[in-house]
């Protein structure tokens, strides 16, 4: 039928064996549309959420021919159906208090994604343990275990090894990404430096400020 509405079905049974002989007919209604059809509707709305597991980090004292690191991780949990980005930037370079000194950045020395403890040159960075492309390099397996996660980055502490590192900046750089909804979704940043024999003395820190974005 072109419109729904009420229509009389009419229904008869013939005798078996008995050709053209009505058995009984009965005539009916039949309701055909959808104005008895029930729509069910349900909404989930978008959440985001982010917990750092440290305010500090503390690459303690760094000495010549050694990478000092050190790690911490965000935890993200989003029902955004297109998933989130997570970003990193610094308010400056780590440096001395008044910034009279500071840590050159891996790429101001030629290194490139790396911080290498076996170069004559001072070197900062960072590294992510997140599998997708982001714009922090992710960390380089270390330990050799075939895993990229904060034990490579526990290993390289005091150590004379050459450690994956991206340059921070006061511009964002992404870390951490999904392209769906997550729950509990951990991403590792190790920190690395080393210095030379000429570094200045003194107490070098600075702040990074971690941003999460949900994608729609």
């Amino acid at each position: 039928p072109a419109s729904a509405g009420n229509y009389e079905l009419s229904m008869a049974q013939y005798l078996t064996g008995t050709p053209n002989v009505v058995d009984w007919m009965e005539n009916q209604l039949l309701y055909i549309g959808d104005a008895n059809d029930v729509e069910i509707s349900a909404e989930v709305d978008p959440t985001l959420s982010m917990q750092i597991s440290s305010t500090t980090c503390d690459l303690g004292d760094i000495v010549p021919d050694e990478i000092s690191t050190c790690n911490y991780y965000i935890t993200v949990s989003t029902q955004s159906g297109n998933g989130y980005v997570s970003y990193i930037h610094e308010d400056t370079n780590i440096q001395t208090s008044g910034g009279a000194d500071d840590i050159n950045d891996a790429a101001d020395e030629g290194g490139g994604s790396d911080v290498d403890a076996s170069t004559t040159s001072e070197e900062y960075g960072v590294s992510t343990t997140e599998t997708a492309t982001a714009d922090i390099v992710r960390i380089n397996d270390a330990n050799t275990s075939s895993t990229f996660d904060q034990t490579d980055c526990i290993y390289m502490n005091d150590n004379n090894v050459t450690a994956n590192a991206t340059a921070l900046t006061t511009t964002d750089k992404s870390f951490a990404l999904s392209t769906g909804p997550v729950s509990g979704d951990i991403t590792y940043l190790c920190h690395a430096a080393t210095v030379t024999g000429i570094t200045a003395a003194g107490v070098y820190s600075h702040t990074v400020t971690i941003t999460l974005v949900a994608t729609y």
